[in-house]
């Protein structure tokens, strides 16, 4: 285990579950660096990850509009720092196996490294211009997924990590690294009971959003039309035609193909 994994941690003075802090792990780095490496290697080895480090503790965070509307909060989840650093090594390894392939979607621009959301926003406006100096019509279809990385199906998620060339091992760690999550809601000093979570990839984390688009990567085999533009769970299809009334058509018929994937990822869209 190499020192820059763990001061590359953020300095979060948020304590999780465990109590055991980010500053702690900084400031007691040189003789716990050992056992972590330790902890890390059997965990890789024997394809399992500890219940302990499946424990969030969520805060909700005050957003606007009415106190007393639960949905005007934005809830935060605070993982165990070790967790944290365990993910890291496994998110380093999956995502250089991904990008030799190479796996991503050339249009997903969300968690990728060198990428961003101007790269994205570049895109749409390029084709976009391109239609207006054609003297062409442009327009777009632009969606967002309601609490994506909460309706993502753990069985499809194995299936498609199957399909992308992982090993057995692989599979079976994230297997357990995905079962048996757990979430208490704290508020002040007051804790809720534990609810086990079925769904969804861990909020907070450092592997869920990788697991996510993963999760997404294959909506490209919706056969849309138009030109798909993601940005994680935010997904844009940009359309030029001559006839308005044809890409009109287009739209259409790509919402309706969207809305399949959707069922099929049994997940929610929101336009």
């Amino acid at each position: 285990m190499k020192f820059v994994k763990l001061l590359s941690l953020n300095n979060s003075k948020a304590i999780p579950s465990d109590g055991i802090t980010t500053r702690f792990i900084k400031r007691c780095l040189q003789p716990l660096c050992p056992y972590i490496t330790k902890f890390i290697n059997v965990s890789l080895e024997s394809a399992v990850v500890p219940d302990k480090l499946k424990i969030a503790l969520v805060r909700p965070v005050y957003k606007a509009g009415a106190t007393d509307e639960p949905g005007n909060y934005r809830p935060i989840s605070i993982l165990p720092v070790i967790s944290k650093i365990l993910e890291k090594i496994v998110k380093g390894r999956m995502y250089d196996y991904l990008c030799s392939n190479p796996f991503f979607f050339t249009g997903q621009y969300g968690f990728l490294d060198k990428s961003s959301v101007v790269n994205a926003a570049f895109d749409c406006f390029t084709i976009l211009q391109s239609a207006l100096d054609n003297h062409s019509f442009g327009g777009g279809i632009f969606v967002d997924l309601s609490k994506a990385f909460d309706t993502v199906n753990h069985d499809i998620l194995l299936y498609k990590l199957n399909l992308a060339g992982f090993t057995q091992k692989t599979h079976f760690w994230l297997s357990s690294y995905l079962e048996n999550r757990i979430q208490r809601v704290k508020i002040g000093e007051s804790v809720s009971d534990s609810l086990i979570n079925s769904r969804g990839v861990p909020q907070g984390s450092v592997l869920g959003p990788l697991l996510f688009i993963i999760f997404i990567n294959d909506i490209i085999s919706s056969g849309v039309e138009g030109d798909l533009i993601l940005f994680a769970d935010d997904t844009s299809v940009i359309y030029t035609d001559n006839d308005p009334y044809s890409m009109q058509r287009s739209m259409l018929n790509d919402m309706l193909k969207l809305v399949r994937v959707v069922f099929q990822k049994q997940t929610v869209y929101q336009c």
